[in-house]
């Protein structure tokens, strides 16, 4: 992504621009987590969310591509995991059945 193209040019404000945007979408993401509702799913994502978050700290800090590299594929398997969850929301809302969608936040 950006964040990578910014540190990979060593162009820092762009690396720590889009490394702040990344936080702040995970932030949001693990704000909104109900611990009660959620169970150990919302468990689960707090320590994925909080380990992202870390990581992203840590290339920011130290313009660094290898907590990126840890993590990218990961960060890919959520969001792909959270645009398949959103898809079937909206398949399911077209139903005469509506249901809510059950994913811990």
């Amino acid at each position: 992504g950006q964040a990578r193209e910014g540190l990979e040019k060593k162009n820092n404000e762009m690396a720590h621009n889009n490394l702040i945007r990344v936080q702040a979408i995970i932030s949001e993401l693990l704000a909104c987590l109900d611990m009660e509702q959620g169970g150990e799913i919302s468990k689960n994502l707090s320590r994925l969310y909080l380990f992202f978050l870390e990581r992203l700290t840590q290339a920011n800090l130290n313009k660094d591509l290898n907590p990126l590299d840890n993590i990218a594929p990961l960060l890919t398997d959520l969001r792909n995991t959270w645009a398949e969850a959103i898809k079937t929301e909206n398949l399911d809302s077209k139903s005469p059945q509506k249901r809510k969608l059950n994913i811990a936040v």
